[in-house]
């Protein structure tokens, strides 16, 4: 009896989790002093999915315009998440970046982990300097599962 409620608890915490991933910041987040920055722009979709070709996000070179948001959205080969490399990221944005994805509930630059298909959550550009960003999926990482964000 007790091992069914705590599963049931268990199912019950991981929806609302992912409920709470794909959801809209309620509220101004900051973070080291700055406020994360909306979606000003057009939406782009980026696919996180593991087929064939193996673990990978589809596209995993993306040119946006500075505002605009990606959509890093579960397609297949569960969990997946986006975390960009402090190394390789533009001059001057970490703080930035790290404001606008912990609107999305991410500890520093990793978003958070999806495991439920047509989940994910949008990254907003906005603020961002313009440059190249290369992002990973921590679970995959090791599977060369990367991409390279470019903001122009």
């Amino acid at each position: 009896m007790r091992g069914g409620a705590l599963t049931a608890l268990l199912l019950i915490a991981a929806a609302c989790d992912q409920r709470a991933a794909a959801a809209p910041p309620k509220v101004a987040v900051r973070v080291a002093g700055l406020t994360a920055q909306p979606v000003r722009g057009t939406v782009h979709t980026v696919r996180m999915l593991l087929d064939d070709e193996g673990y990978r996000f589809e596209p995993s070179y993306l040119s946006v315009t500075a505002g605009d948001g990606v959509r890093f959205q579960m397609v297949s080969g569960v969990p997946h998440n986006v975390t960009f490399d402090e190394h390789f990221i533009a001059k001057g944005a970490r703080a930035q970046l790290a404001a606008n994805l912990g609107a999305l509930g991410a500890r520093d630059l990793a978003a958070p982990v999806v495991t439920a298909v047509d989940s994910g959550y949008v990254v907003s550009t906005s603020g961002l300097p313009v440059g190249e960003y290369l992002f990973y999926c921590a679970p995959h990482r090791s599977l060369s599962m990367h991409g390279v964000l470019t903001i122009r």
